[in-house]
């Protein structure tokens, strides 16, 4: 692991230390190239930064198919 990303997940932990802080979610800016290369780093985004909502309503293929269409 180099030290970048060392000093990242360091940085995503002492976030997380912050009192009153319940969470804090990653939605963009993620770096895909240290994700590939790196467990560490995407163990601790996805364990800890991520909110667990998939897509929007709008692509949701149950959603689409119970809205209206109009005419």
């Amino acid at each position: 692991m180099k030290k970048k990303h060392k000093q990242l997940i360091n940085l995503m932990k002492k976030v997380r230390e912050i009192d009153g802080l319940k969470h804090l979610f990653i939605s963009s800016g993620i770096r895909m190239d240290i994700a590939l290369t790196d467990k560490k780093y995407t163990r601790e985004f996805v364990f800890n930064h991520v909110s667990g909502e998939k897509t929007s309503q709008s692509y949701n293929p149950i959603f689409l198919k119970r809205k209206q269409r109009y005419r």
